[in-house]
């Protein structure tokens, strides 16, 4: 055995009855159970409001990917029982790890979305760096690609061999931090996207909060939301929460199979657990398509197009903005 795997070995931990405990630590039950809530309640609040208010499938990312973190964090209980079962832990794990790469696709088509819904001849022409589709497709699938290799390295990492474990985490170090680096660039893209756009079109920057309710937000209503900055910053918020998962994944994995972040649980639920937990949230509240439904229709002539209804008949009133 090589100095480097015998190292490895005599750092792997054991519980107090001599049982090998792959994550360095016996999970807490009362963490876990607070995380199940917590990602339970925004769960159910997607759930709903994607039944209620407009199904719209990219919606289903928030929607599947909470639900994929509530049984990431259930399975937590039972694997603390058996805290050597590599099945638990590889299916905890990818469940926990890969779930968030859902998160990301929903900003990746947000963007393109809004840049649509604001115009698709100047807007989204002018205020992107490259077309709606073409953002969308390629941050999607650097998502799907650095999926694919973290659950490869998350697989890996659950082997009873400390070499292969320690392979599996550079795997998946590979795969966070390519998955970093292009949700920062896209971050950059987004800012980029909203500096152009009040700059070059400030009716259309202002336009929204200029209307009645045009600011409420109301969880479970139907009402459309006029000023689509609220959804613009909330991503922008969004992305911090992402960024800073990011960044301790990236720090984690590099420790390697037997690093300090990987063995310490509570570091695990500060900076990951929590910055995603805050991010989900705001898409849970805030619901895109509430935004991206609204009733005042930017028009590429700088009009604004307000559409009401009464009993009989839809009248179309235009307002300069």
């Amino acid at each position: 055995m090589s100095q480097t795997m015998h190292q490895l070995a005599k750092r792997v931990a054991f519980a107090e009855d001599g049982t090998r405990l792959i994550t360095g630590y016996v999970p807490r039950v009362s963490l876990a159970v607070v995380a199940i809530v917590c990602f339970g309640i925004i769960a159910i609040v997607s759930w709903t409001q994607f039944f209620l208010i407009k199904r719209q499938r990219y919606m289903l990312t928030l929607t599947i990917g909470s639900t994929c973190m509530v049984l990431g964090y259930i399975l937590r209980i039972p694997f603390r029982s058996s805290p050597d079962s590599v099945g638990l832990y590889a299916i905890t794990t990818l469940f926990v790890l890969l779930s968030p790469c859902a998160f990301l696709a929903l900003e990746y088509m947000l963007l393109g979305r809004l840049a649509l819904y604001l115009g698709p001849e100047t807007v989204a022409k002018r205020c992107l760096v490259f077309r709606a589709s073409r953002i969308a497709k390629f941050f999607v699938t650097t998502d799907v690609v650095t999926f694919l290799i973290q659950a490869a390295g998350g697989g890996m990492s659950a082997i009873d061999n400390p070499s292969t474990a320690n392979a599996g985490h550079k795997i998946a170090l590979v795969g966070v931090v390519v998955q970093a680096v292009a949700f920062c660039t896209f971050t950059c893209f987004l800012i980029y996207f909203g500096y152009r756009v009040k700059n070059l079109y400030p009716e259309k920057w202002h336009g929204g909060a200029r209307q009645p309710s045009g600011s409420v937000i109301k969880i479970f209503s139907k009402q459309p939301i006029a000023d689509w900055r609220i959804l613009y910053y909330g991503m922008l918020v969004a992305c911090i929460g992402f960024i800073v998962r990011s960044i301790f994944r990236a720090v984690e994995f590099s420790q390697g199979y037997d690093g300090y972040l990987v063995t310490t649980e509570s570091y695990f639920y500060a900076l990951d657990a929590l910055p995603i937990l805050f991010s989900v949230a705001i898409f849970a509240v805030l619901f895109p398509p509430r935004f991206l439904m609204s009733q005042h229709l930017f028009l590429d002539n700088g009009v604004e197009m307000e559409r009401t209804r009464d009993e009989s008949s839809e009248k179309i009133v235009t307002n300069r903005v």
